[in-house]
C-alpha cells in the first residue's frame, strides 16, 4: 500500500489544505481516483462521510455517548458486541467498555475516536495533531497505532508539526508550505 503523510507549516485553514492535498497526494502517488468524485460525479457529503474519518486535535469535540462501548455503537449501530469488544481490545480499551469517555486519559480518547473511525469502516483516515499533548510514551502508542493501521490497508493523512513522530511512524513525507 502506498503511504503519505502530509506536514503542513501553518495550522489556519487546515480543512482547504486537506481538501486540496488529497488530489495532489494521489496524484504523486499514481492514484487514477479522484476522491471527491465517483464515476464522473461529486460524491455527496453523506458518501464522504463514509469513506472519510478524521480524528480532531482536540478528540473531546468528537464524543458524545455515556460509555465508550456505546461510542463505537454510534460509529456502527449494525456491529455486535463481539466486534466492539474486540476492537476495544486491539486499542487496549477493552476494561474501559463501560467507562465514560471523558474519565480517561488523553490517549485513551484518542485511541478511542480511532475506533471510531475503524468501527466506521471509513477508508481514509485523517489526523489532526495526533501526538498533540502527549508525553513520549503515548506518542509511542499512537505511532504503533498509525502503523498498524496503514498494514491494515487504511490510506492515513496526518497534519502534524511533531518531526520526531514523523521520523520514526512514517517511511516519507510531504511537507506543504504556507
Amino acid at each position: 500500500m502506498k503511504k503519505a503523510l502530509i506536514l503542513y507549516a501553518s495550522m489556519s485553514g487546515n480543512t482547504e489544505k486537506i481538501a486540496t492535498a488529497f488530489e495532489e497526494v494521489f496524484r504523486l502517488y499514481g492514484f487514477q481516483v479522484d476522491l471527491y468524485k465517483a464515476e464522473g460525479k461529486k460524491l455527496s457529503e453523506k458518501a464522504r462521510t463514509k469513506l472519510f474519518g478524521m480524528v480532531m486535535q482536540e478528540v473531546n469535540h468528537q464524543l458524545f455517548s455515556d460509555s465508550v462501548k456505546n461510542e463505537c455503537m454510534l460509529a456502527n449501530e449494525e456491529a455486535s458486541e463481539q466486534e466492539i469488544r474486540e476492537l476495544l481490545e486491539k486499542f487496549d480499551l477493552e476494561e474501559y467498555a463501560e467507562y465514560h469517555p471523558m474519565i480517561l486519559s488523553g490517549g485513551q480518547r484518542q485511541r478511542l475516536a480511532i475506533c471510531q473511525a475503524v468501527m466506521g469502516e471509513k477508508k481514509l483516515l485523517i489526523f489532526d495533531e495526533p501526538t498533540s499533548g502527549l508525553d513520549f510514551r503515548h506518542m509511542c502508542q499512537v505511532e504503533k497505532l498509525m502503523k498498524q493501521l496503514s498494514e491494515e490497508k487504511y490510506i492515513i493523512i496526518i497534519v502534524t508539526h511533531d518531526y520526531e513522530f514523523l521520523n520514526r511512524a512514517c517511511k516519507r513525507y510531504i511537507r506543504i508550505n504556507s
